[in-house]
């Protein structure tokens, strides 16, 4: 995946969530554009002259290149590990958010998760009525008298 790829990934994600990338957002997506177009030449050169090398001495090796590329993976790795989780947070902000609005409209949720939206009056008359057949608020009945 050359840079250009890699940006236009990045910056379409961003866009498909309302993102927008700040200064440091863009010095990383800088960065992780020129490590793939660093990567890129790299392979096209590993193509070119083969995983190995055949030095003066005539001693076969590694293509330097190779340790290389490996490193300029990582690197562009961790990059893009960093901007992704930037991306994720923003997202996870919004779905919080977006759960909160969704909350408020809905009522508060009692203990069972559930939405409640009325304002208890219901329940109010009923616990009333239930008072005066008990006889709260009121003086007390006396006691019947138990053996006399």
């Amino acid at each position: 995946m050359d840079g250009k790829t890699q940006r236009a990934y990045f910056t379409e994600r961003a866009a498909d969530l309302g993102f927008e990338f700040d200064d440091g957002d863009l010095a990383l997506l800088d960065e992780i554009a020129q490590t793939a177009d660093d990567i890129a030449e790299l392979d096209d050169a590993l193509k070119r002259d083969g995983r190995t090398i055949t030095s003066k001495t005539g001693n076969v090796k590694t293509h330097p290149a190779l340790a290389s590329v490996r490193q300029l993976r990582f690197a562009r790795n961790k990059l893009a590990a960093m901007l992704e989780r930037r991306i994720e947070q923003f997202e996870q902000e919004v779905a919080a958010q977006d759960k909160k609005t969704a909350a408020m409209a809905g009522g508060n949720p009692n203990p069972r998760g559930l939405h409640y939206i009325g304002n208890g009056a219901p329940n109010q008359a009923r616990d009333k009525a239930a008072d005066r057949r008990r006889g709260r608020g009121r003086i007390a009945r006396p006691r019947a008298q138990r053996g006399a």
